[in-house]
Parts: C-alpha cells; structure tokens; sequence
C-alpha cells in the first residue's frame, strides 16, 4: 500500500510592487504610494539601489547615508535627517525590483519597489512606522512619500534630458 502523498500548498507569486503593496497592507503606520517612471528598469533600479547617492538626492530630509557593509543581498547603512540628531541605522535586503529597510526597533521601515514597464518603469515607494500608534502621523508620511516620489522624478528628468513624467 502507498503512502498518500501530502496536500500541496498553493504557491501565489507576486512581482515586487505587489509584495510591497502587501507590507502596506500589514503595517496601518505606513504609506505607499505608485508612479510611473519614464526611464527603463535597468537605469532606474541601480539609481534607486545607490543608497548614498540616491536617497539625498531625492529625498529632502535626508542629509546624508554612508553605506557600512554590503552584499549582494544585504545592506547596512546610516541615514542623517536633521543637524543635531543621530542617524539612523538601517537594514536592507535588496534583490532586484524590491528593497526592504528597516531601523532598530522597527521606529521606521522603508521600501522600494519597481518593474519594467516597457521602456519605462512602474516603481512604488513606501515609508512609515511598524510601531503602535504610528497611524496618527501618516499625514506626514504622506507628504514625505509624496515629496520623495516627486524627487525621483525630478532626478530622473535630468539624467533623461526632460522626458520623465509622473
């Protein structure tokens, strides 16, 4: 007699915008938010992924980030926001099309996500806190993850000659 074989799991795949829009969906301190690149993956993802070079580039409250250790997978790096303050520290898993950071103690998570869309690339940011109570400043994560949607677009507009749009 044969032994029954186990019941297989469904197995549900999700590109990287979808895995993020989940976080967003699990963690009620954040906000996410959607645009549409006009540039190809392969410029925009390694912008995006070039922590130190990127982030204050497109993003008005940081001042700074010094990447500590790297791997293919795996990053730590230091963020500094506002004179005065100690940064930041964050670890990042990265694989292509979805970056995930989180601070000590959850105080801050932020995510990227993209895909190719074409000649262009659909790229989703979100930002916030995994804390309890964090829900009460989405107002101002919003802003901030609109502000840094809008910084993308600014960046990418230069590197491409104007012809990035939101």
């Amino acid at each position: 007699m044969s032994t029954p074989s186990p019941a297989r799991w469904p197995v549900a795949e999700l590109d990287p915008i979808r895995r993020l829009d989940v976080l967003a969906a699990a963690l009620p301190g954040v906000v996410v938010q959607h645009t549409v690149l006009d540039a190809p993956f392969a410029e925009v993802w390694p912008f995006l992924t070039d922590f130190e070079r990127s982030v204050p580039s497109f993003d008005s409250s940081v001042r700074r980030v010094v990447v500590r250790s790297r791997t293919d997978a795996h990053v730590r790096l230091t963020a500094w926001s506002f004179p005065g303050l100690p940064g930041l520290r964050f670890e990042v898993d990265v694989e292509p099309g979805f970056c995930w950071m989180r601070s000590r103690w959850r105080v801050y998570v932020v995510g990227m996500a993209a895909v190719p869309d074409g000649a262009r690339t659909r790229v989703a940011h979100l930002e916030g806190s995994a804390l309890p109570g964090a829900r009460l400043l989405r107002w101002f994560v919003a802003r901030e993850v609109a502000s840094d949607v809008a910084g993308m677009h600014r960046i990418l507009d230069r590197q491409t000659g104007g012809h990035a749009g939101g």
